[in-house]
């Protein structure tokens, strides 16, 4: 079966050096995709546009939001070391299935680290051979819920191990330092739990597609993410109102300024959208 967005120039104006390795993509799926229940049989023949473009419409997001955090952290800080401006922007794409859209992330944006969340074996096992197959160097997959994911990220020795990445939780034991020797005891303990639970670090960008609604995604994505850093997350046409929905455990989690925006998948190709919150 042939898709009708075959040699079409839209894919190399969208995507462009990476088209090559998407031309790999699109035809492990077009051959595997529905056999390994990644893909719906009625999408054989609409790949590009329904997956890869769609998914797409993501990195002008994400590209913009790397440039805002750097130039504001230049601005902060003038003494920003070489080391620091050059680290890679970490991303963070939970629930990637069939790699929607972390694979078409990875290999867009290839100076990126791209670490693709997936708790279901097989789904893994796909996103291995996609990343083997594609040459993408820069994925990490990690098998696991979305909760654990910043337990495959590297320490940041520039962070204290004790940084603590659910204050919510624990800033109500921390105030009670002190009081007495059980609570000292108590906070010792909780120290001690904080430094080995997850590492010192966290996210620049999450990313997410049809995962779940903003009222669940929050809790689930919020607290993987920096200060200033942003879940940029692909939605359909009911992207505003699931943030109205959502307005309580977005804030909840640390979350700020949330909006739906418009992102275009190519020329004469339905739009779709995202939703970016930014993490406080």
């Amino acid at each position: 079966m042939t898709d009708r967005l075959d040699s079409s120039p839209v894919l190399k104006e969208v995507l462009g050096g990476s088209l090559e390795k998407l031309q790999m993509f699109h035809d492990m799926l077009e051959k595997e995709g529905e056999i390994r229940g990644l893909i719906s049989p009625n999408d054989i023949d609409i790949i590009w546009e329904r997956h890869i473009l769609n998914s797409a419409a993501v990195v002008p997001f994400i590209l913009k939001s790397a440039e805002r955090k750097k130039s504001e952290t230049e601005q902060n800080n003038e003494n920003v070391s070489r080391e620091t401006s050059n680290k890679k922007l970490r991303i963070a794409d939970i629930g990637s299935g069939g790699g929607f859209p972390g694979i078409i992330i990875a290999a867009m944006i290839p100076e990126a680290e791209v670490y693709l969340v997936e708790p279901m074996e097989r789904r893994t096992e796909w996103l291995k051979e996609v990343s083997e197959k594609l040459g993408l160097n820069n994925v990490k997959v990690c098998r696991c819920r979305a909760e654990d994911a910043l337990s495959f990220l590297p320490e940041d020795k520039n962070i204290s191990a004790n940084h603590d990445l659910n204050s919510s939780a624990n800033s109500d034991i921390s105030n009670n330092v002190n009081r007495s020797g059980k609570n000292r005891k108590k906070s010792k303990d909780v120290k001690n739990k904080k430094s080995q639970s997850r590492p010192a670090t966290a996210f620049d960008i999450v990313t997410c597609r049809a995962v779940a609604p903003m009222t669940k995604l929050s809790g689930w994505t919020l607290p993987l993410l920096k200060k200033g850093g942003q879940l940029i997350a692909l939605k359909g046409k009911s992207a505003e109102n699931e943030i109205a929905k959502a307005e309580k455990e977005i804030k909840k989690y640390g979350g700020t300024d949330p909006k739906a925006h418009i992102a275009p998948a190519g020329p004469d190709l339905e739009d779709t959208h995202v939703v970016i919150v930014t993490k406080k």
